[in-house]
């Protein structure tokens, strides 16, 4: 597809239970997660819906909606 774009990674370690489901325990194993980012282009009247029961919904914002300013620290 044209209007998708690789933007970059997300990568993180998180501890997995002997039943595979995140959490800590003594027999704990850790787990390398790597998410791969991409920038989609949607035309205006374009409505994404999720394919999978691991996104809820999908929001089209702005650039300004998109930028957060950390704060807290």
């Amino acid at each position: 597809m044209a209007n998708i774009t690789a933007c970059g990674t997300v990568s993180y370690q998180m501890f997995i239970t002997s039943a595979g489901e995140p959490g800590f325990q003594h027999s704990s194993s850790v787990q390398h997660i790597i998410s791969y980012l991409y920038e989609i282009e949607f035309g205006k009247d374009a409505v994404p819906r999720p394919g999978s029961d691991e996104v809820e919904t999908l929001t089209l914002m702005t650039l300004d909606d998109a930028t957060v300013t950390p704060t807290g620290f």
